[in-house]
């Protein structure tokens, strides 16, 4: 009460009864933030100058606090829009895991991948960029050194995905599930995922590689390569290239490619 610097706050889900006056007199107050779905019943003095401000309420319950008695006097009553907030370091590329949906679809700076394919003959991994990404999926992500505030948005997409997220901190295996494991790190050939020895730890929020188990040794680091969103890109003949190499479906290289699907530079193609 009469806390005329208090310029917003927060109301916890926990909070059961706010009595007379608790806010009364708080003229700088224009941000009210309020974690409960149903109403609290109060008095016109809890908040003097409700007029003058904005009420963030849970996703769903505009309509019922628009309903409610003077929590309906604000001047605007809005749903609150849940953020994560992620960094990229100095090295412009990182993992992560959430325990929220996420929606990159509208940040500018930073991109999401999953890992959505794997080549075991040239330890090649294919990365496609996403905009929707699950709660616990993990990512990597790429782009300018910063913290970027990424929106939380509920979304249905499900990918096979060989990024595995943590929400803990831990300590990655060498193998797991059958599969060989990689973690992000700047080694000797530059920023890469490099193959988990056993000792190599991770942050929360994190993510590693996995990789079907290889039937030779384990490489050292695996190549990325991003693919397009349908993993397929189509050109004309006549805009091949005389030195490219191309791939027939059963990795067996073709010297003149006519018409079909082929690979090339580790992506698959259509010559039409």
């Amino acid at each position: 009460m009469d806390c005329t610097g208090l310029a917003s706050v927060s109301i916890g889900n926990g909070v059961t009864s706010i009595k007379d006056r608790a806010f009364y007199g708080c003229g700088a107050l224009t941000s009210v933030t309020i974690d409960k779905g149903t109403p609290i019943s109060i008095s016109a003095s809890v908040f003097s100058n409700r007029a003058n401000a904005t009420l963030y309420v849970p996703a769903g319950c505009v309509t019922d606090y628009e309903a409610a008695d003077y929590w309906k006097d604000f001047a605007d009553i809005k749903e609150i829009t849940k953020t994560v907030d992620i960094t990229i370091g100095s090295l412009g590329m990182g993992t992560y895991c959430s325990e929220y949906d996420l929606d990159f679809s509208g940040v500018s700076g930073i991109k999401a991948y999953v890992a959505c394919g794997f080549k075991p003959s040239t330890g090649t991994v294919f990365i496609m960029h996403v905009d929707e990404v699950p709660a616990n999926t993990g990512i990597m992500i790429k782009g300018t050194p910063g913290t970027y505030t990424i929106p939380v948005k509920e979304t249905d997409m499900y990918y096979k995905n060989m990024f595995k997220g943590t929400l803990v901190s831990m300590t990655v295996p060498a193998t797991e599930d059958g599969c060989q494991n990689y973690v992000l790190r700047n080694g000797d050939y530059g920023v890469a995922f490099y193959v988990s020895h056993g000792s190599s730890t991770l942050g929360a929020h994190k993510a590693y590689l996995q990789t079907p188990l290889p039937a030779a040794g384990a490489p050292e680091f695996v190549e990325l390569v991003e693919d397009n969103v349908t993993g397929i890109v189509e050109i004309e003949g006549k805009n091949l290239q005389g030195n490219e190499r191309f791939y027939n479906l059963n990795g067996q290289r073709v010297t003149t490619p006519k018409r079909g699907l082929f690979i090339r530079n580790g992506k698959k193609i259509i010559i039409r």
